[in-house]
């Protein structure tokens, strides 16, 4: 019999199972995910009893493929010890990238009343105050490498400052001691700072069509569920106005109210002039990188 009489008498079998009822009922068992791989007809089953520790641990595979989702459910923990399946993963599409050239100061805070411990505060890309961990290692970004012959003009050029700066002490040391005058304080000077480097990325550059498309959705119907709620709440507001004042009588500052709310209310409602088109950005990340010593982290 070959593989694929097999697994259609499988799936035959399974139909006439008498548990799974027809598409009339609704209480319908859940679709058999585990049996979609044909396990029992290969004899990997079979081979998993009498072998039962060759399931792949202890081995680690590269795979290139075009795509993967780490979502899935066989993705997520290994069978024999429940610990993370997926180690890393590196998109090489450029999907992800970000620039991130642009430098800031991290600002250590001090601890307030309340608070555990300080922490680090720089301003993202979006605008936002962003809290860094406090136990991040925030180092000096490295310099670039210098060839061995600027190592060595540097060396040369420190030797002589060292020797001018020698020869001015000497030189001080003879003249006339001055009084020192009190030098203005800088405020400042014992602020605690270091650098980072920020980027910006948008989610929807991240995740694949079908996923935006389905996320716009749900995003929109919430946008439109929420502007007809404001536009109830002007219409209202409307709606006592003309049951408190008449066209007529109503003062200059009373019509002004009125023409507010009736422009408010155009503008909520859809399909007006003025009505706001939804143009949805989605959730954009501010990333941050910086140099512990060893390696660049984000």
């Amino acid at each position: 019999m070959t593989r694929l009489s097999s697994l259609l008498l499988h799936f035959a079998m399974n139909t006439s199972n008498p548990k799974i009822t027809s598409t009339s009922n609704k209480s319908l068992t859940p679709f058999p995910v585990h049996r979609t791989v044909p396990k029992a007809e290969t004899n990997v089953i079979d081979f998993l009893k009498q072998n039962p520790t060759y399931d792949g641990r202890d081995v680690i595979i590269g795979i290139l493929d075009t795509g993967v989702d780490p979502g899935a459910i066989g993705m997520q923990s290994l069978p024999h010890c429940g610990d993370t399946k997926l180690i890393d993963i590196i998109d090489c599409t450029g999907s992800g990238d970000v620039d991130v050239t642009t430098e800031a100061d991290a600002v250590w805070v001090e601890k307030k009343d309340g608070e555990e411990h300080g922490y680090w505060e720089v301003k993202g890309l979006t605008g936002r105050t962003l809290r860094l961990n406090p136990d991040w290692n925030l180092c000096p970004f490295p310099t670039n490498i210098t060839s061995a012959k600027e190592e060595k003009k540097d060396a040369e050029d420190s030797k002589e400052e060292s020797k001018d700066a020698e020869r001015a002490s000497d030189s001080n040391a003879t003249a006339n001691v001055v009084e020192d005058e009190p030098s203005n304080s800088n405020p400042t000077a014992d602020v605690k700072t270091a650098k980072v480097r920020l980027g910006i990325k948008r989610a929807y550059e991240l995740f694949p069509n079908k996923l935006v498309n389905r996320v716009k959705g749900h995003r929109s119907k919430d946008f439109d569920k929420e502007q007809r709620r404001h536009a109830a709440d002007v219409r209202k507001l409307l709606e006592d106005w003309h049951a408190s004042y008449s066209a007529k009588t109503a003062t200059h500052e009373q019509i002004r109210v009125k023409e507010d709310l009736e422009a408010r209310l155009e503008f909520l409602e859809p399909g007006g002039d003025d009505s706001v088109s939804y143009e949805d950005p989605g959730l954009v990340y501010d990333c941050i990188v910086y140099y512990d010593g060893t390696n660049y982290r984000a």
